[in-house]
């Protein structure tokens, strides 16, 4: 299956998200910090890249996801809620390659938001 990189301040909602999508048969690592970020997409080389919307004061999931996309194309699932989607729609309609995951939402819903970014033809797993 498809390695998986987690950035959610959220403790909870990260460790619930690894635990459903393990399940799944993925693999994954979990991070906290925007500052772990590189180290991680160097060390673990993820398929997908699942973050908050809304992370830190400093900064935003959108703005971290632009930084990252100037050395990593990976595919992202931003993890939304209805407040954030509003306050950063603009900032995320930008950006390519992407799917929105919104608060609450149910395992399957996760499940199969994965599936769909993963068998995009935009993100061919396949290729060297």
């Amino acid at each position: 299956m498809s390695k998986i990189l987690i950035l959610e301040t959220d403790e909870n909602l990260s460790d619930n998200i690894r635990e459903i999508l393990q399940m799944e048969g993925h693999e994954l690592m979990e991070i906290d910090e925007v500052s772990d970020l590189n180290d991680a997409l160097n060390k673990f080389y993820p398929d997908l890249f699942i973050i908050g919307v809304f992370l830190e004061q400093k900064t935003s999931g959108p703005a971290t996801v632009n930084f990252m996309r100037r050395y990593h194309q990976i595919p992202v699932m931003f993890i939304s809620d209805v407040y954030s989607q509003v306050n950063f729609e603009e900032e995320i309609r930008e950006i390519q390659n992407i799917i929105i995951l919104t608060k609450p939402f149910r395992a399957k819903d996760l499940v199969q938001k994965v599936s769909e970014i993963l068998i995009s033809p935009e993100n061919d797993l396949s290729a060297p």
